[in-house]
């Protein structure tokens, strides 16, 4: 009573499961016929049978349910161009799939502070050069500074648990946990996210004073309903979906702020007393663009240009750039 996709890998699964131990498996297109769950559960079981047995799998697939979710490095995209054979070794999956053709419709928004972290995300974004990144990215910067993002956006995307954005704030709102009290280390994941899971109940009255841990700021968080059991109970759920979303959902520039940054990595002579005496670095670029124009009357878009140029700079062997395409890759 089987059909045409179960009866072949009811074959396949019995001949994996007789492979020896260190075996080299050879795996052509097992996901014909088969239901995409069926497909999930059936990677599921090679990724177990590896763990147990040391095998070496090799698998075709024209399914993105098989590679969703493999690394870059277990992906390669082969491909005839002309008369030849060319093999693309570490790419994302969905990468590999506009190559071959199919079309990911996955969009991402991300929210930054300014234009000039804006440009940067973009930049690298472009350097990169993947297709599913130039056509499934947004960046856009929210006017207001930080606190407007976090007390507006932040707070409106976390209640509707938005699921396709990302909130990219300047480094220098990051929060070193290990510094604070209310934050427990029995509440976070990773050293640097904290999970409402991880939180018993019995805390649920420090809540408030977690989230303005993390946040550097008090939130009031508005629920239905009159005063009572029933309106504390919504607050409560409204608190720990936002502290999930938070941990989830914003991430922080690797720098201070990105004026500081470029500031550094230009690194002009002339200038390098006002990189000592200015966190911000915007003293520095200021200054670098009235010597660079001749001109003492400049604008923002005059500091501007002289940023981007800097911009060009950034390397991409450098831990800073390394870190924004690892979280650029951690939308997908």
């Amino acid at each position: 009573f089987a059909g045409t996709g179960e009866a072949r890998i009811i074959l396949l699964v019995n001949d994996i499961l007789k492979a020896p131990n260190n075996s080299l498996l050879l795996i052509d297109e097992p996901e014909i016929s088969l239901h995409p769950s069926a497909i999930y559960r059936f990677k599921h079981f090679l990724l177990k049978q590896c763990l147990e047995k040391n095998h070496q799998i090799i698998i075709t697939t024209h399914s993105t349910q098989m590679v969703r979710d493999f690394p870059r490095e277990a992906i390669k995209l082969i491909s005839k161009i002309d008369n030849e054979i060319k093999i693309i070794e570490n790419i994302d999956f969905q990468d590999a799939f506009y190559e071959l053709g199919d079309k990911i419709y996955d969009k991402k928004m991300v929210f930054v502070e300014d234009k000039l972290a804006k440009y940067i995300v973009d930049f690298i974004i472009k350097k990169e050069n993947r297709q599913n990144w130039k056509n499934n990215i947004e960046v856009r910067y929210l006017p207001g500074g930080a606190e407007n993002i976090i007390k507006n956006h932040i707070m409106s995307s976390a209640l509707q648990e938005q699921d396709n954005c990302l909130f990219l704030l300047d480094g220098d709102k990051k929060v070193d946990y290990s510094q604070h009290s209310i934050i427990k280390s029995e509440y976070l994941s990773d050293k640097e996210k904290v999970e409402s899971s991880k939180i018993p109940k019995s805390d649920n009255q420090a809540l408030d004073k977690i989230i303005k841990e993390m946040t550097g700021m008090n939130i009031h968080m508005n629920v239905s309903g009159n005063k009572g059991k029933s309106n504390e109970n919504e607050l409560i759920e409204v608190q720990r979906k936002f502290i999930d979303f938070w941990g989830n959902k914003v991430k922080f520039l690797p720098v201070d702020t990105p004026e500081r940054f470029l500031a550094e990595l230009d690194n002009d002579k002339q200038f390098l007393e006002l990189i000592q005496e200015d966190e911000s670095g915007k003293k520095y670029f200021s200054k670098k663009t009235k010597a660079s124009l001749g001109i003492e009357d400049i604008t923002s878009e005059d500091i501007f240009a002289e940023q981007k140029r800097v911009v060009s700079k950034i390397n991409k062997e450098s831990a800073f750039y390394k870190n924004i395409v690892a979280i650029l890759e951690g939308l997908f």
